[in-house]
């Protein structure tokens, strides 16, 4: 897993997985994640995560949400060296 950026323990991160998905994801104490991904997986109507996103989205959902200091260019750059090539 590579870390493209964090916002501390208890705030956002913006990953890339070894399995090549983006993943931006905040723990809320004692019940569990909100979670951004482009990972293949349902979205449940009672959760706030939401999956089957594209990377821009999960990236851009990431800046609106966190406190992070990047804008969303250097952010797809960082995502685009983790994964050793160019994304959409």
């Amino acid at each position: 897993m590579t870390v493209i950026d964090s916002c501390g323990r208890w705030d956002w991160s913006l990953r890339v997985t070894d399995d090549g998905d983006v993943v931006a994801r905040r723990p809320v104490k004692f019940d569990g994640a909100t979670v951004y991904s482009t990972e293949h997986r349902p979205n449940s109507i009672r959760k706030s995560s939401l999956y089957q996103l594209d990377v821009r989205e999960v990236v851009d959902r990431y800046v609106y949400e966190s406190d992070t200091e990047m804008t969303v260019g250097e952010l797809l750059d960082r995502v685009q060296v983790a994964f050793g090539g160019v994304v959409a």
